[in-house]
């Protein structure tokens, strides 16, 4: 028995056994993890009093009423159980997170809780259509509400969620939205419901992220209430029918602006003055001809554009030789990339599916790529070739160009296509006279035939 060869253990993890009772454990165990057992209502956890983290997912416990003596309890991990509800829980006036994701709750009540130390609660994945007397939660900072059935949050005006920081409601049933009663909201996440109208931003005077993607209502995302989130930071909008983006006030603070698959056709003329500390901007799947709108914008890093109607290739390379710190550029699908890449194959695995950005075009396979580029006609080739030259002369700190690391000595290189293009007075001499190719005959690219070098930039950017 464990408790008579460790008995002054203070933490364990017996996770992925077929454990059924707990008799052994040492009383002085505090943190307790034990995932994917067979643990049930029937084991005894009478002795463990001083237990004070425990995770418990992946087993077959139907009511938290087992953990109900468990004083010292401050954090509980429920995931994947059988729950049903919260009953048993809800009077631990020392419990500060509590999760149960993935369970069979169809409803919680709040009414009358000890909860008042509460601090996270994550309820996602469950089956959720009423939730009440949530404000008798007092210090709650992070509710995460995600794929459940709620249509409402049912707060009482007079008593308002000050100590909320964080709600995540995404994948539930709002057809509208009210956060006048949580003042101290810093980020906002209400993907794929039916939002029609979201008010009460005036009140929220810290807000950080605001996600909206893919409202799915009958009715259109109305867009006035961009007028009271002017201090956002994140602004997340992509797969909403908005057909036009025409905020009236400047976005001073806002460093990431997500607009992909908008139905976009144009974007105000001066829509870099207005957005000026913009960091990164995926205007991905819309259909833009023309950019000139995106001057302005000095300290822009990532610029997403792929799947567009972008067929100048000159003034595309002209506004974005004007940001300075830009080391990202996606111009796949579009007219001036046409036929230079091989079609996307992307494989998702279940477990890794909702961590997928629909709204970004994976990185390109760079051995896949080379040997597709080597099978091009002559003459797309050579467009390629000079497409990429022009980004390298023109955007100084570029580092990824359409999903592939952009080899910024491609204007050294002297292989068939540099010569190709000499031969056709495409490139010249520094002073200006033709080249004559033959004088480089035998002189290869030693990475047109070797080992594509690794395709993906490892480099961070905290606003992806």
């Amino acid at each position: 028995m464990l408790n008579e060869f460790c008995g002054s253990l203070v933490r364990v993890d017996a996770s992925d056994n077929v454990i059924r009772n707990l008799d052994g454990v040492p009383t002085s165990v505090r943190e307790f993890k034990i995932t994917n057992n067979h643990l049930s209502d029937l084991t005894s956890w009478g002795h463990l009093m001083n237990l004070q983290y425990v995770d418990v997912s992946n087993n077959d416990i139907k009511s938290l009423s087992v953990f109900r003596d468990m004083v010292h309890l401050r954090g509980l991990v429920a995931d994947n159980n059988n729950l049903t509800s919260l009953d048993g829980i809800l009077y631990h006036d020392g419990l500060q997170a509590l999760r149960a994701r993935g369970n069979l709750i169809e409803s919680v009540d709040f009414d009358a809780t000890a909860l008042q130390r509460l601090t996270e609660l994550d309820l996602e994945g469950n089956r959720i259509t009423k939730l009440e007397n949530l404000d008798q939660l007092g210090s709650l900072e992070v509710l995460n509400l995600k794929g459940n059935q709620l249509d409402d949050l049912q707060l009482d005006q007079a008593q308002p969620m000050t100590s909320l920081r964080r709600l995540t409601i995404t994948d539930n049933n709002f057809n509208s939205l009210d956060v006048r009663l949580m003042p101290s909201l810093k980020l906002l996440h209400a993907d794929r419901n039916c939002i029609a109208r979201l008010t009460g931003l005036s009140k929220v005077r810290r807000l950080d992220s605001l996600s909206l993607r893919e409202q799915r209502g009958p009715t259109a995302l109305d867009m006035s209430f961009l007028q009271s989130a002017y201090e956002v930071r994140k602004l997340f909008l992509s797969g909403n029918r908005l057909e036009a983006f025409d905020p009236r006030i400047d976005f001073l603070s806002l460093q990431l602006l997500d607009l992909a698959n908008c139905g976009l056709q144009s974007l105000p003329e001066d829509l870099g003055e207005m957005m000026p500390n913009l960091r990164a901007l995926n205007l991905n799947f819309n259909a833009l001809t023309d950019i000139n709108c995106l001057r302005c914008i000095p300290r822009l890093k990532r610029l997403l554009l792929a799947g567009n109607r972008l067929a100048h290739s000159l003034s595309v390379v002209e506004v974005m030789a004007e940001f300075p710190f830009l080391s990202e550029v996606d111009l796949r699908d579009n007219p001036i990339t046409q036929g230079f890449y091989a079609p996307l194959q992307v494989l998702v695995h279940g477990d890794t599916a909702d961590a997928v950005d629909l709204f970004r075009l994976p990185d390109a396979d760079a051995e896949r790529d080379a040997t597709y580029c080597n099978r091009l006609d002559l003459d797309t080739r050579i467009r390629r070739r000079l497409y990429e030259h022009v980004f390298v002369e023109r955007c100084q700190w570029l580092k990824k160009l359409d999903g592939l690391r952009l080899r910024r000595d491609i204007c050294e290189v002297k292989d068939s296509i540099w010569k190709e293009l000499a031969a056709r007075g495409l490139v010249l001499n520094k002073d200006g006279t033709r080249i004559d190719p033959t004088d480089y005959e035998g002189v290869e690219d030693p990475k047109e035939n070797g080992t594509m070098e690794e395709s993906r930039w490892h480099a961070e950017d905290s606003f992806a």
